[in-house]
């Protein structure tokens, strides 16, 4: 039987990006694209003139075009899958479906970016969505479309619980530009550590540019710039609480991965983050502060009801049904 050939299309080849890589390059034939996004108007266009061209010669080799993320890089894409009589993919969860005007967020508030994602959206024969809140939010601005959703999955081997002594309240950002501290709550989590002197927290990811601006910094707040996975997990293991106040989250891979690890979600009732922590863990309403900060010293205190944040993510989120949903999903846009 012919193996089928896929053309894997990205702009960022974060961890669930790669994940997706690496299923579906054990089965088929797949050939990675990196789409390299530029705000520079002149770097965007030949990023354009090179993706159509390289669809131009090479189409007519894939069976499907797999894409992650509904932005300027998927509009060909999809669009010459139309043309060409092949099958395109489109997995939504991020910026694609994010509208946040009033720090000018997602791909929705700029009418040319909207253009791109939502004729993307609109033309690509199978949508998936990585959470119920992400397919919620796109069929809000995008009409007669057909949205599943595909949690992501994460490996309980790789993530594991050392039952090591816990320290640290954590959080980990990706953050490069001042928007990202308001973004995903980084300034709210600064102001937990002035409130709480007595506990140890820990900020992971912060570029060393945005450094400056979260200044002065709590003794109590460790910040730590980019860290391989590997060191990664080995601090997921030093924290007990997991914090995420971000405005929005698509889904919230971090939050589920220390979950993995041990650590008690510790989330604002916003996006996907009540989907991942479930009962295994804690919900704030209303972005309410001192509600978070009344948790957090319970937690350390013990004086809560006991949890397995663990089993919600082996239970919910498994690896092995998103890696045989996929490949069914395949097969299914193959044949159909």
């Amino acid at each position: 039987m012919r193996v089928k050939k896929i053309l894997f299309l990205y702009s960022n080849y974060s961890s669930f990006v790669k994940t997706d890589h690496k299923i579906l390059s054990k089965k088929y034939k797949v050939t990675r694209y990196k789409f390299i996004s530029s705000k520079n108007i002149f770097k965007m266009f030949t990023e354009q003139l090179k993706l159509k061209f390289f669809l131009l010669i090479n189409i007519w080799k894939y069976d499907v075009l797999y894409c992650w993320f509904a932005d300027y890089h998927s509009f060909l894409p999809v669009l010459f899958a139309k043309i060409f009589g092949k099958r395109s993919i489109l997995i939504l969860g991020g910026y694609d479906v994010t509208y946040i005007p009033k720090i000018n967020y997602g791909s929705f508030n700029n009418p040319i970016r909207k253009f791109f994602t939502k004729n993307s959206i609109k033309h690509a024969d199978r949508l998936l969505a990585v959470s119920k809140y992400v397919k919620d939010e796109i069929l809000k601005r995008v009409k007669s479309i057909q949205v599943e959703v595909l949690y992501l999955g994460f490996s309980s081997e790789k993530f594991t619980n050392k039952n090591q002594i816990r320290k640290y309240v954590l959080t980990v950002a990706t953050t490069t530009m001042k928007k990202h501290i308001k973004l995903k709550g980084i300034d709210t989590f600064i102001k937990l550590a002035n409130e709480l002197p007595e506990q140890e927290f820990m900020l992971i990811g912060v570029s060393e540019k945005i450094e400056s601006l979260l200044k002065p910094i709590p003794k109590n707040l460790h910040v730590i710039n980019f860290v391989e996975q590997k060191k990664l997990l080995e601090y997921y293991n030093l924290s007990k609480i997991y914090c995420q106040f971000s405005l929005i989250e698509s889904f919230g891979s971090a939050l589920a991965e220390a979950m993995l690890c041990g650590c008690i979600g510790v989330a604002y009732n916003v996006g996907a983050l009540k989907e991942v922590i479930g009962e295994n863990g804690s919900i704030i309403e209303n972005k309410n502060f001192e509600e978070a900060k009344q948790m957090i010293s319970k937690l350390f205190k013990g004086d809560v009801k006991e949890i397995d944040p663990r089993s919600q993510i082996v239970n919910k989120f498994p690896l092995k049904k998103r890696k045989d949903k996929l490949i069914a999903i395949i097969e299914e846009v193959c044949d159909g």
